[in-house]
């Protein structure tokens, strides 16, 4: 169906309710030009009509009722004169702009109205809303794909769970090397290491609310998944959602070699088309291996370490995006998305251990997108310092020793 075509209203237009009724069913977004023409239809027609967030509400005694005009006629034109429809163009056209520049303000709100709208509509649509616990009544705990293991998942595949929230400042280990130390408690090697970080309540209504209600969706989800009389290993902690993303996969193996042919002292013996096949994907894997390696921040501590890690396994970047869809490099993971409202596809992963009777959940994200970038803040005062102010007075507290 083919969607309606907004009406642009010039200043010479006449009076016509047909150009507001178009201009008011027009589909949105809402540019600033569309609002000017949609103030001046209002004007032009006459119509009590008030389109919401143009009309300003202090305006004068003309506009006292409620921002509504309390008369359907024309506003006078400068020379004192009334205004009628046999009114020439150019004079309508200034009446109207004089018109508009006293009772008519800039309304950047329908755009924020707009964006708001946006991302609620993408909560609900894009994914099952974390935040709605009656989306969430058809999903269930199983393994859909082989190999995959146990996840949330809605009968067909695993469940993307939608929510907006801020990145936190504390525990921010999305990094290329996720914090990893060789000599960490559970001897874990880097190739098993993960990048983390805590999803916290943004400071803006309504997703503050909605954050509250996707903490208690988790518990419940959990509380179904979980094995009975086992212990819990939640993805919250003191009132955050903990996410974590792996850092590296074993570079897959070449399955179309044949494995049945004879070998020799050397190890296997290849036919000459087979073996120009395995150097040829070889090459390709180095190739494409080393560029992901190349845009692979590793802090001097760690260079031989992923030096070995080069030769078996290659990285696995985080799916992070601007707002304009351009993906966020590692280099530039901590500066762009810690402290960023973002929004979220989560996956619902569970692991039980049997040795240790626990039952282990993940969240860990599908797609991160970036809604409104960090706020930076300067902490020290010497950086806030005002240097145009001149030398600094004295700021000796103790008399000076005689």
């Amino acid at each position: 169906m083919a969607k309606s075509k907004r009406t642009k209203i010039s200043s010479g237009v006449t009076n016509t309710t047909t150009s507001l009724q178009l201009a008011v069913n027009a589909d949105p977004p809402v540019t600033s030009d569309d609002q000017n023409a949609l103030a001046v239809a209002v004007v032009v027609s006459g119509s009590t009509d008030e389109p919401q967030g143009v009309v300003d509400s202090n305006a004068s005694s003309e506009y006292s009722t409620g921002g509504q005009p309390e008369s359907t006629s024309p506003p006078p034109c400068p020379n004192g004169s009334e205004n009628s429809h046999s009114t020439d163009n150019l004079a309508s056209s200034v009446s109207v702009q004089q018109h508009l520049d006293t009772h008519f303000l800039p309304s950047p709100s329908v755009h924020g109205t707009q964006r708001l709208n946006d991302l609620l509509a993408w909560i609900r649509e894009e994914g099952y809303n974390l935040a709605d616990s009656a989306d969430l009544n058809d999903l269930s705990w199983g393994e859909v794909i082989k190999g995959e293991g146990v996840c949330l998942h809605d009968g067909e595949q695993p469940a993307h769970l939608t929510l907006v929230a801020k990145i936190g400042e504390d525990g921010f280990n999305l990094t290329t090397h996720g914090g990893w130390r060789r000599d960490n408690s559970f001897g874990r090697g880097l190739d098993k290491q993960k990048a983390t970080a805590f999803l916290v309540k943004p400071d803006r209504s309504p997703f503050n609310t909605l954050f509250e209600r996707a903490i208690s969706n988790i518990t419940a989800l959990q509380a179904r998944g979980m094995h009975e009389g086992s212990d819990i290993l939640s993805v919250l902690k003191d009132g955050a959602i903990k996410i974590s993303w792996p850092l590296y996969e074993k570079i897959p193996s070449d399955e179309s070699l044949d494995w049945t042919t004879a070998s020799t002292d050397d190890g296997w013996t290849l036919t000459s088309s087979s073996r120009c096949h395995a150097l040829m994907l070889a090459t390709a894997d180095t190739a494409s291996s080393r560029n992901e390696w190349n845009d692979w921040p590793t802090p001097p501590h760690l260079i031989s370490d992923i030096g070995v890690l080069k030769t078996t396994h290659h990285p696995l970047p985080l799916p992070a995006y601007r707002s304009n869809g351009e993906r966020i490099s590692p280099s530039y993971w901590r500066s762009e998305l810690q402290g960023a409202i973002v929004k979220v596809k989560l996956l619902f992963k569970f692991y039980y251990i049997g040795n240790d009777k626990r039952s282990v959940f993940v969240l860990q994200p599908y797609d991160v997108v970036v809604v409104y970038p960090p706020v930076v803040q300067s902490s020290s005062p010497i950086k806030k310092r005002k240097l145009d102010d001149g030398p600094s007075p004295s700021s000796r507290r103790r008399p000076v020793r005689a």
